[in-house]
């Protein structure tokens, strides 16, 4: 955000570009190289850039936990029109679902990322 504050957006989560414990993890959870993983999670970013970079936005709280354990706010994020970023990322197929946590959200968000694979969209795209 303008002011530094960094938005940890709930319910989803995108492939990793940067070496990690977490890119670890992804890379033995998929069966994917590193590489693709990488590669992947910079198709995301392309793609959120592209599409939400320099727009307006509001955030909406889930209610419960303000921010997670590295200090980010938890937050669902909406375009002026009312569309929700969270749910536009895994609809078009560039996020998972993460639902470690339980959220409002949790069943919408399973059924697009569902869709998002079977229609091979974003990620899932041959």
């Amino acid at each position: 955000m303008d002011n530094g504050d960094k938005i940890r957006l709930i319910g989803i989560d995108t492939p990793e570009v940067r070496d990690s414990e977490k890119l670890n993890s992804d890379a033995d959870k998929s069966g994917q190289s590193k590489e693709v993983i990488k590669n992947l999670g910079k198709r995301a970013t392309e793609f959120a850039k592209l599409n939400f970079e320099g727009k307006k936005v509001y955030m909406e709280k889930e209610p419960g936990e303000d921010k997670d354990r590295y200090g980010r706010l938890l937050r669902y994020l909406y375009l002026e029109d009312g569309r929700c970023i969270n749910a536009i990322l895994l609809e078009e197929g560039y996020a998972y679902v993460y639902d470690r946590f339980p959220f409002t959200k949790q069943t919408e968000f399973r059924n697009l990322f569902k869709e998002a694979r079977e229609n091979k969209k974003g990620l899932w795209a041959d």
